[in-house]
């Protein structure tokens, strides 16, 4: 009876988690105070079972996957010269057509909310852990967990919307008139956070789904990337690396359906799912439909563009090539579903508005549609820790033959090539490298979510769309009056004028 009661209590806590978006609803259905402290926080089971709700919001699709909607985070893509999106506003078609607006539906409405519930759900309990009865070093570790989780959705928050409201603590009535806080501000507490989380969190590999020390210092790597700051990017990748906690997991293509148990030290932060309580559509592969552009860009088997390599044949364009093309699509005529040739495509996937469909998350004894799995949603892995680490000592003038053989070449080598013209150091200028580097962060993150990221964070999406070779079933042009800065809802900003609250929409919205 006791555990029932607690699982209800659980329950409500997470409800109260729905602060901001809106905060008309919080106001009227989740006060604060409603949750029943004595009867829920008692000791370190229940600490545990309210950082597992914390977790839970990563379950939301944009954060990762869900069943039913295939692919979920790794729509980002659409948005890029990798992808195909759909004739809908839901995953992209406004932004890369230059009609986003402050009602768009979808991912732009639905990820400003999913943002602040892990960061709600994350200041709830850190807000009452401190009644739980339980070993001192386990709070601290399980405060260091939550502290890192909010640490993670702000910086999502701040990179796609500007300045936001920071909250660090549990929501009260009078957040719901907090205006935005200068990105300054947030992003102070996303470093103060995460170097918390370094210090607290354990050093061992991850495995179970608990952030670790390295998910804390690869995230904290990646907010400086994205920052640009090339020199504290290299300081906390050379920390994972130097760890020995991370190696690259041999089989490229296993990785991302069966290679997820602790034997994966490749894996520095995911979202666990297990069947049959959670489950996703990451294997249903028609939901996604990679561009000729992209298959394109994967090199010839010898480490050389298409175009500069004689073993390149056209009619059978699928060989000798990068070994992890024909891993993460399916290419050739039939595969893996009956082609229709009376479609202007010579290869054609029934469904599909390109030529070809994803294979990176499919078990190849799982070839059925609608499939639900558990596999993880991958956030960090080492392989970006090791190409992050290559492109801030590029971008630092320091990018040498030793710093290539400690990145570049492994990836490449894990990845099945052969050719030492493929894996040896090529020399050349900066830019020379740059580009290099660029290239293989396209191919070995495809269709991962993170193409439109990195696209923007090297100001080039004008550049990508201009120039997306081969069959492209849509044009792409970026709305540069609008910039990156997705709008704020147009609800949130309705609420806070009406409240009296000063809420200004980014700008170009």
């Amino acid at each position: 009876m006791k555990m029932m009661m607690k699982k209800n209590i659980y329950t409500a806590l997470m409800m109260a988690a729905l602060l901001l978006v809106s905060c008309e609803g919080f106001l009227d259905k989740a006060p604060h105070n409603s949750i029943t402290d004595m009867t829920f926080w008692e000791d370190q089971d229940d600490a545990l079972m309210g950082l597992s709700g914390v977790y839970a919001r990563l379950y939301h699709r944009f954060f990762s996957a869900a069943a039913g909607d295939e692919y979920s985070r790794l729509r980002f893509d659409f948005m890029t010269d990798d992808g195909y999106a759909s004739a809908t506003s839901y995953w992209g078609n406004h932004f890369h057509v230059g009609q986003l607006t402050p009602t768009s539906s979808g991912l732009w409405t639905g990820y400003y909310s999913a943002c602040f519930n892990v960061i709600s759900s994350a200041n709830i309990f850190l807000g009452k852990l401190e009644l739980c009865e339980m070993d001192e070093p386990l709070k601290i570790r399980y405060e260091a967990e939550a502290r890192f989780l909010r640490a993670l959705a702000y910086h999502e928050l701040v990179y796609n919307y500007g300045a936001v409201p920071l909250f660090v603590q549990p929501p009260v009535i009078d957040d719901c008139y907090h205006g935005r806080d200068d990105v300054s501000l947030v992003m102070q507490q996303v470093h103060e956070d995460l170097d918390f989380a370094i210090t607290n969190l354990p050093d061992v590999s991850f495995s179970d789904g608990h952030a670790v020390r390295n998910s804390a210092r690869a995230c904290k790597a990646r907010v400086y990337l994205f920052a640009g700051d090339w020199g504290n990017v290299v300081k906390y990748t050379t920390a994972v690396i130097s760890s020995g906690k991370c190696t690259l997991y041999p089989d490229y293509q296993g990785m991302f359906f069966d290679g997820q148990g602790a034997d994966n030290t490749e894996i520095i932060f995911s979202v666990k799912f297990k069947l049959p309580e959670r489950a996703h559509s990451m294997s249903s592969y028609p939901a996604f439909a990679p561009l000729e552009d992209l298959v394109n860009d994967y090199y010839t088997v010898n480490g050389l563009p298409i175009t500069e390599d004689p073993v390149y044949d056209p009619d059978e364009f699928w060989e000798n090539r990068d070994p992890r093309l024909r891993m993460s699509m399916y290419l050739e005529p039939g595969e893996p579903f009956p082609y229709d040739e009376n479609n202007a495509y010579s290869w054609y996937f029934q469904g599909s508005p390109t030529k070809y469909r994803v294979k990176k998350y499919t078990c190849p004894d799982e070839m059925r549609q609608n499939l639900q799995d558990d596999h993880d949603y991958i956030h960090l892995r080492y392989a970006d820790v090791l190409l992050m680490y290559a492109e801030a000592k590029n971008e630092l003038g320091q990018f040498d033959e030793a710093d290539w053989n400690l990145t570049m070449k492994p990836v490449r080598q894990r990845a099945g090539f052969t050719a030492s013209s493929a894996l040896d150091f090529p020399g050349g200028t900066q830019e020379e490298l740059q580009q290099e580097i660029r290239h293989e962060r396209r191919i070995e993150f495809a269709i991962e979510g993170m193409r439109y990221y990195d696209l923007k964070r090297w100001d080039i999406l004008t550049e990508a769309y201009a120039t997306i070779e081969g069959e492209n079933p849509q044009q792409k042009t970026f709305n540069e009056a609008k910039g990156y800065l997705w709008p704020i809802p147009q609800n949130e900003i309705d609420y806070y004028e009406a409240n009296g609250v000063d809420f200004p929409q980014n700008p170009g919205y």
